[in-house]
């Protein structure tokens, strides 16, 4: 799995781009500890979306492979998942 970058908030922060990194074909487990949160999106007709989170960075930096970025903010964090 591709490590997590330095400036990553863990736990996540309300308000920031959220990223997940999921498991690549090498991979024998999920890297955790990760969060289950609330997302605002950008466009005010999609309604609000619960997903996985790792970490938050202050800027969207886009996907790429095996590391997801979620469309939207941070509006809510719901549990850790250990």
């Amino acid at each position: 799995m591709n490590p997590f970058p330095e400036e990553a908030n863990i736990p996540p922060i309300i308000g920031q781009y959220g990223y997940y990194h999921s498991l690549d074909k090498n991979s024998l487990e999920e890297k955790s500890p990760h969060w289950i949160c609330a997302l605002k999106h950008k466009d005010p007709t999609i309604p609000k979306q619960i997903v996985a989170v790792h970490y938050t960075l202050k800027e969207a930096r886009g996907s790429l492979p095996f590391i997801y970025e979620h469309e939207g903010v941070i509006s809510e964090i719901i549990r850790k998942v250990a």
